[in-house]
């Protein structure tokens, strides 16, 4: 078998043999990243519909429950005869 350098210092194969081997790895290395993504993706296709399942049951406890008193910000307004006898 002989080796040499490509322009990247990749080793580069003359022999069809290890060049059939080399194909082999690089699809299996290739099928097994693929299948990593597709198991990512299905992942996170599942934690986005709980997200969103649950933000949905949170919107519908807070249009259901009354408004809360807001509470006021900023200086607030006192009036006169409040304010006089201190």
């Amino acid at each position: 078998m002989r080796v040499r350098f490509g322009a990247s210092d990749t080793p580069v194969e003359s022999d069809p043999g290890a060049l059939l081997g080399r194909v082999a790895e690089l699809s299996g290395r290739a099928t097994e990243i693929a299948t990593r993504m597709q198991q990512d993706a299905q992942l996170l296709t599942d934690v986005q519909q709980e997200l969103s399942n649950t933000l949905s049951r949170l919107w519908g406890l807070l249009q259901s429950a009354p408004p809360a008193a807001n509470p006021t910000v900023g200086p607030q307004v006192l009036p006169i005869l409040e304010v006089a006898p201190r």
